[in-house]
């Protein structure tokens, strides 16, 4: 064969594919034409079509009536009545927690002023130190972390650290760079 039978053959298939992949997605693969469908779906102009038989449902059976282990089990029994789960007097706040919670605002707002992106303090019961913080701060890689019975002086461990951190920065940052020369 020569080239141009074989770009002639090519061209051939690809117009058939074109052509052809369209036409059989539009006539579906029930093989009726598109202008039936559309008229079986339209209305005419004597009003709108009639279901038959087999469109109309069938009233009064439904497939979970059919199943016998529907049919033959017992309904679910009543449900409790729902109640409120909250106490009628607020919980006691302990000391901790209650110290100065604008103390605990002021800390928080320094944090993020010195670039905290994270932090979090949680309580631990069960040990020595009741709360620790962990705090994130941007261009830092390491957490700080602190813990301590009062939740407060957790934040402020942390926030000294941070602040520390940043002073001596501030102190590389001021001293003279060394010149090199060439």
């Amino acid at each position: 064969m020569s080239n141009e039978s074989i770009l002639l053959l090519r061209g051939v298939v690809t117009l058939a594919c074109l052509v052809g992949v369209p036409a059989v997605a539009l006539v579906g693969v029930s093989g009726e034409r598109p202008s039936a469908v559309r008229e079986a779906a339209t209305p005419t102009a004597r009003g709108p079509r009639q279901a038959s038989e087999r469109d109309r449902p069938s009233r009064g059976t439904h497939a979970v009536a059919k199943n016998p282990s529907v049919v033959n089990s017992a309904p679910n029994p009543p449900t409790a009545t729902i109640r409120n789960v909250t106490a009628a007097e607020p919980l006691a706040a302990t000391p901790a927690i209650t110290a100065a919670p604008d103390l605990m605002t002021r800390q928080l707002a320094r944090l993020q002023e010195l670039g905290a992106t994270y932090y979090r303090l949680e309580s631990a019961p069960h040990s020595a130190a009741n709360f620790s913080f962990h705090c994130r701060v941007a261009g830092v890689e390491r957490p700080f972390e602190a813990a301590d019975p009062v939740a407060t002086n957790a934040i402020a461990q942390v926030l000294s650290q941070i602040e520390a951190l940043g002073e001596r920065r501030e102190s590389t940052a001021a001293a003279p760079a060394s010149v090199y020369r060439r």
